[in-house]
């Protein structure tokens, strides 16, 4: 259905029709970025393969994704962020760490290079202090070699002083043996709340074998101080050594000149504290009067006339980010009588204006096999734009900029951004084959989205995409090194707002709602790539059974599949201009302390700091598990099919 809005309507902001599925795909692989969990060091015994081939002998860069253009993966530390920085050493982006559990650290662990006796190593990477309370720290580099199972071999550090320019540390030493790992990270020094540095441009070269065991270690072991038996050894990195005081090492590498890093308007910083994982998202004009305590809300989603309610929601909590709604690839259209329209109407639903476009560049839309222009078949006053002509996107962009800066939101939120045409139009778009589609799509998405978070706003696009299909799935994740978030609508379920639910929970892959384990892991996939993750389902009505099993699984599933950072959200939006808020979910546990695991009876648990989360994906058979002391709820619990809990610590 359609959202009533002004002046022009707002449709439901979903990125599918459910005419022109999709057949059946099989599961992609080689798409899955290995993620870093928390896990207690193992420690073996380590016996180094004799006679190593090498493989790699040059001087060049031993690293995968050194500057962190491509995402965040392969790297781990704590919190990390990707930041969009015009004065990057290297190309456009660098990486956030931010303190958690006191530390700051960046660790390429378990190391992309294996060792080979003998060979010298050398490593550096640029550093800066990204927080006021970070500068005048000591921040040290490290090159470690360790085996297998975790245990240090040696290493080779040096420090220096964080400020707000960049300094390129620099170290280099010998490998004592063959065949183990060559890993570099660098962490900061007297570590309070708050604290946060800036990496880029690493590099680590040297010569590596091509024989070396599967690590049995999946952490990284304490960054600040290796074991008494196995104190590293220290040797200088070429350059002048300004030694930083109370350190003990030697060496220490040359600044640069970089232009500090220090947040400005062309510097997003995005989701810096702590916070709940909910967000709201309010799009009919007669919800506004229902937002409720926005306070509770990570994000809050208006359409752009609702601006005015930005001031309450910011006075109510400051760290609540608001995001305009703005539609991607359509406009609405209208009669027009200006001889000169605007390019964007003021607060509009959609990012052109439908005068403008007709007026100054009619080859912007898109034309059916008649050469009319192509409508969406459900909301036939939305005609569809060339989301592939770099006019276009950078007309888009810059109307949300200026959108968002002149009405005083965090950022925009983009609908309809699908990996296919959808609206039932799969198939039946003119210009492009759906798979082409998705590839305009990508290039909108990378246009759009890069230049907003060079102004400091958020970029979240609800990105339609069906997981099990590889292209699409890769499209998606082409999106999401370019967004602040994605969103998956109807992401439990697939459900009409204000209508009955077509679909149960962990469907077939042939439609809109994927299995559980193919959501989850493409949820994981979204994440690993440094975009934050959003999920949205809708409800029939605020107070049926229905609506509250929907709202629990739906929160239950994201809470298994967030990987903890700040800045991900799930959304429950009921029918009607109606205060969304529920317990059954909204419940706060805290962080995760774990992954998620799949316990003999199918049922999905993962303990959280504050709580428990317990899913049952099965559509016909009831599970039975045991909730261990500690719980508000403890003993022998049953869960029926298709239902979830969030279960709180006493």
């Amino acid at each position: 259905m359609s959202f009533t809005a002004s002046p022009a309507a707002a449709h439901d902001p979903r990125g599918r029709h459910r005419a022109n599925q999709h057949p059946h795909h099989p599961h992609p692989r080689g798409l899955f970025v290995k993620l870093v969990a928390v896990a207690a060091l193992l420690v073996g015994a380590f016996v180094p393969t004799a006679a190593a081939q090498l493989v790699s002998t040059a001087a060049v860069n031993l690293l995968a994704n050194p500057s962190f253009e491509e995402g965040i993966a392969p790297w781990g530390g704590t919190h990390l962020q990707r930041r969009m920085l015009s004065a990057a050493p290297s190309g456009q982006w660098v990486v956030q760490a931010t303190a958690s559990n006191g530390q700051v650290t960046v660790d390429d662990w378990p190391g992309e290079v294996r060792s080979v006796a003998g060979g010298n190593y050398q490593g550096r990477m640029s550093l800066a202090a990204s927080s006021s309370s970070a500068v005048g720290k000591l921040v040290t580099l490290v090159v470690r070699e360790h085996t297998a199972a975790g245990s240090w071999v040696a290493s080779w550090q040096t420090n220096a002083v964080l400020s707000q320019s960049f300094q390129q540390l620099a170290v280099q030493g010998t490998a004592v043996r063959s065949g183990d790992y060559i890993d570099i990270y660098a962490y900061q020094h007297s570590v309070a709340a708050g604290d946060a540095l800036l990496a880029d441009a690493a590099w680590l070269s040297g010569p590596s074998s091509s024989s070396a065991p599967a690590p049995t270690s999946s952490s990284a072991p304490s960054t600040t101080v290796p074991s008494p038996a196995q104190t590293p050894t220290t040797t200088s990195a070429p350059g002048t050594a300004t030694s930083a005081p109370g350190t003990t090492t030697t060496s220490a590498a040359p600044t640069s000149t970089s232009a500090s890093p220090t947040p400005t308007s062309s510097t997003p910083t995005e989701s810096s504290s702590n916070g709940p994982s909910i967000a709201e998202l309010s799009l009919n004009s007669n919800q506004a009067g229902a937002l409720g305590d926005t306070s509770k809300y990570r994000y809050v989603i208006l359409q752009d006339y609702m601006y005015s309610h930005v001031a309450a929601i910011k006075k109510a909590n400051p760290n609540t980010k608001v995001l305009a709604y703005l539609e991607a690839p359509v406009t609405h259209a209208q009669s027009c009588s200006s001889s000169n329209p605007p390019a964007y109407a003021p607060h509009n639903s959609f990012g052109v204006n439908y005068c403008y476009a007709s007026q100054n560049h009619p080859e912007w839309f898109l034309t059916n096999s008649s050469g009319q222009r192509q409508t969406y078949p459900d909301y036939p006053s939305y005609s569809m734009m060339d989301v592939g002509n770099a006019a276009y996107q950078k007309t888009w962009a810059a109307n949300a900029v200026a959108a968002a800066k002149a009405d005083g939101f965090d950022g925009i939120y983009m609908d309809d951004v699908n990996t296919h045409p959808g609206h039932g139009l799969d198939g039946k778009v003119t210009k492009y084959t759906d798979q082409a589609y998705g590839q305009a799509m990508v290039n909108f998405v990378a246009t759009v989205a890069d230049q907003l978070r060079s102004q400091g706003l958020l970029a979240f696009a609800n990105v339609s995409a069906d997981a099990w299909v590889t292209w699409e799935r890769s499209d998606a994740l082409a999106m999401a090194a370019h967004l602040t978030g994605v969103d998956r609508e109807h992401y439990s379920r697939w459900g009409d707002i204000c209508g009955p639910f077509s679909e149960g929970f962990n469907t077939t892959a042939n439609n809109g709602t994927p299995p559980i384990a193919t959501e989850l892991s493409y949820d994981q996939a979204i994440q690993a790539t440094g975009a934050y993750l959003m999920g949205i389902d809708y409800g029939y009505t605020p107070s049926t059974s229905t609506d509250v099993a929907t709202m629990s699984y739906g929160r239950a599933m994201f809470l298994l599949a967030w990987d903890g950072r700040p800045g991900s959200a799930y959304i429950f939006r009921p029918c009607g201009g109606v205060d969304p808020a529920n317990s059954a979910w909204m419940s706060d546990l805290g962080s995760p302390v774990g992954a998620m695991t799949q316990l003999s009876s199918g049922v999905y648990e993962r303990k959280y700091s504050a709580g428990l989360v317990l899913l049952n994906p099965s559509r016909t058979t009831s599970a039975s598990v045991t909730i261990p002391s500690g719980y508000a709820t403890t003993g022998t619990s049953t869960l029926g099919p298709e239902t979830a809990r969030l279960i709180p610590t006493n």
